[in-house]
């Protein structure tokens, strides 16, 4: 190491000679130091570290809400699933009977026929046609003759059995 205020030309290294061995000048001042870098890094990594943190923070928020619309969306689905049937079709969920007709176009037109020998039994329906009246009463009347059709009860028998479960014979006076 060469000493700065004679130009002696030390033996030892850097890190070994403190003084100068010619004039006994400190040689610690004239060791070049290590290059700092400026204290601006520093801060920008603190920030950098800062905003990293804000960034992870908001990304858990992000994920929570979208989380929270996620599951928000999945409940709105099953309410509109489970009311919207009751919507689209008025006759299901209201007590309504659903009235099935035969496929066959011979007993639709005997149910018809047996049908319009008698009203409607319920006491609300003013009366009406038993092959006119819409009524749950008077489907479930329909329903009754239909299937004893199918199961190939004669005309006698149905009228018979239809008057003596519901009642409405029209033409004929019941005994009381």
């Amino acid at each position: 190491m060469i000493c700065k205020e004679c130009g002696y030309r030390n033996k030892y290294r850097k890190d070994e000679a403190k003084y100068c061995a010619n004039c006994g000048a400190p040689l610690y001042e004239q060791i070049e130091t290590k290059r700092r870098e400026p204290r601006t890094s520093i801060k920008r990594s603190k920030k950098s570290r800062k905003n990293k943190n804000l960034q992870k923070a908001a990304n858990t928020l992000r994920t929570k809400w979208i989380g929270y619309g996620a599951a928000l969306l999945f409940g709105s689905f099953l309410i509109y699933l489970l009311v919207l049937p009751n919507e689209r079709n008025p006759d299901l969920g209201n007590g309504k009977i659903i009235e099935e007709k035969s496929g066959n176009p011979f007993v639709e037109a005997k149910v018809v026929d047996l049908a319009s020998q008698f009203a409607c039994a319920c006491g609300g329906c003013d009366e009406d046609p038993l092959d006119k009246c819409q009524c749950d009463y008077a489907i479930e009347e329909r329903s009754f003759i239909r299937s004893r059709l199918e199961n190939s009860v004669s005309d006698e028998e149905i009228i018979e059995a239809l008057n003596k479960k519901y009642g409405g014979l029209k033409g004929k006076l019941e005994l009381l």
